[in-house]
């Protein structure tokens, strides 16, 4: 795993070290740069540094998980989606991912991520707000038009956020589809329907993600 390790420009007169937080001081140039993990951790390596530096520098260690936090969820999208099977293509990037959606995801995409959610028709024309005549159209045509393609990514990147915060599919099903206290007792799955509703469900579940209940 690899750490940033990003200067924060003021300096001290002693140098300290403090193994709870992610505060370290070090000597180096004043710009961000990278180490692997052993390495930024290795207090031998981070003291030799200091020896020819008496004031030091104060540097913050932030962990490089968020990119690769948003690659697993691009997969495991792509998988509620169908994957190669059912999308017709490799999707290895969020670039191949645009124009997957502004090109129109096929039907049968919208049937997985129905059956890996276990939702109804019911449910699903009102969480990516698409009248049942209009489902059926796409249905006999095999495929969704940009705007329905971005609603239905919006649905499966929320799903994808459940599963990672809740353990599994099956937890994330019955979480969205269970009445929530913070959103006023509303069902998150119908909270979907608009792009500020999903981010606060994604936002409830960003806080049981940090232990706070909801």
């Amino acid at each position: 795993m690899l750490v940033m390790v990003k200067i924060v420009r003021r300096r001290l007169r002693r140098t300290f070290l403090n193994t709870s937080q992610t505060n370290f001081i070090i000597d180096s140039p004043r710009t961000g740069f990278i180490l692997p993990l052993p390495e930024a951790l290795s207090f031998r390596n981070i003291l030799s540094r200091l020896d020819s530096n008496p004031f030091g520098i104060i540097i913050s260690v932030i962990w490089h998980q968020q990119k690769e936090r948003e690659m697993e969820q691009a997969s495991e999208i792509i998988e509620m989606l169908g994957g190669k099977k059912t999308l017709g293509r490799n999707v290895s990037s969020a670039k191949e991912l645009v124009e997957l959606i502004r090109s129109g995801l096929p039907y049968p995409a919208l049937e997985s991520l129905m059956r890996v959610l276990m939702i109804s028709r019911n449910e699903l024309v009102h969480s990516i707000a698409m009248p049942s005549r209009t489902l059926a159209r796409r249905k006999k045509a095999r495929k969704l038009q940009a705007d329905e393609s971005d609603r239905v990514f919006r649905l499966a990147r929320v799903a994808a956020r459940a599963v990672e915060v809740l353990g599994s599919h099956e937890k994330a099903a019955r979480w969205l589809r269970k009445p929530n206290r913070a959103l006023g007792h509303v069902v998150p799955l119908d909270h979907l329907d608009t792009d500020i509703g999903a981010q606060q469900v994604e936002s409830i579940l960003g806080r049981i993600e940090h232990g706070v209940y909801s």
